[in-house]
């Protein structure tokens, strides 16, 4: 691996500043996507036809009406045409999205891999594989987590591009796991032993929703599995951890009137393992 610069050499200001921009930008935009996944995927509903319209009156959504967060703010969280509200949630959805896309910029490709416990040289294709990895992971387990919420059935193929991204990664990126199973492993060992530790917590995390919130799914097993596939296996036991030690308290303090998904706090919880991957392994190390 090449020998890791300076950040302000590596990534100027000058280019930082306005790739920061343009990455929220881009993750407001898979936001607003995502809140179409949310609602249509369950549904068996076309993602791309019809175009996306009001679920009130059915009025199809002027562009100038559709641009992720400003369109919220400036119709004043109303349709134009019928006047019925428009939930927060999408406002969140594109907000959390636009700046998770800013904060693993940052803590990535933009610092050579600051946050992470492997260095990285923004010139190295590994960094880029790893940086769209970890954001199209955030991205699909948000939209598990909150498919679950809305008491919805999470189809196989939202993980779809998840795997595809893990396909095209994988055979090119060297050092695509910055963390490997153990010193010197290739990184189909890392594979195997991420999906094993990721099908392990899952296993675990499904039976404790199972007791805590009287139901659970094989969704939480499979995107585990996929956590640990992306990650490593020492992150997905770090994530079941920290996502018993969440989910317990809440779900506790909630009871069984509304089930909390197990799989929203995954999501939640999988965001600051990534983005301060480098502290929480000197921590524990």
């Amino acid at each position: 691996m090449a020998g890791q610069l300076p950040w302000t050499f590596d990534f100027p200001l000058r280019v930082a500043i306005p790739f920061a921009a343009w990455l929220f930008c881009c993750g407001a935009c898979i936001g607003s996507f995502l809140n179409v996944v949310i609602y249509r995927l369950p549904r068996g509903r076309s993602l791309s036809h019809p175009s996306s319209c009001c679920p009130s009156c059915d009025h199809p959504i002027r562009w100038h009406d559709n641009i992720p967060i400003l369109s919220w703010i400036r119709l004043g969280a109303r349709c134009r045409d019928c006047n019925a509200p428009i939930a927060i949630r999408y406002l969140l959805v594109e907000g959390i999205v636009a700046s998770s896309f800013v904060l693993l910029g940052m803590t990535e490709p933009i610092t050579g891999g600051s946050g992470l416990p492997l260095r990285y040289s923004v010139q190295e294709l590994d960094i880029w594989m790893v940086f769209a990895a970890h954001l199209v992971l955030t991205s699909t387990l948000l939209g598990a987590g909150l498919i679950c919420w809305d008491c919805g059935r999470v189809p196989a193929r939202l993980f779809a591009v998840m795997l595809a991204v893990l396909l095209v990664a994988l055979p090119v990126a060297a050092d695509f796991y910055p963390l490997p199973a153990w010193e010197d492993s290739s990184r189909w060992i890392s594979l195997l032993a991420g999906l094993t530790a990721g099908c392990l917590a899952g296993t675990i995390l499904a039976a404790c929703e199972k007791v805590l919130a009287g139901k659970s799914s094989r969704t939480v097993v499979v995107s585990l599995a996929i956590v640990g596939m992306t990650l490593g296996w020492q992150l997905a036991a770090a994530l079941l951890v920290l996502v018993i030690g969440t989910y317990l308290p809440l779900q506790l303090a909630v009871g069984r009137t509304r089930p909390l998904p197990i799989l929203l706090v995954v999501a939640a919880a999988t965001m600051p393992l990534i983005a301060h991957w480098g502290w929480w392994w000197e921590f524990f190390s």
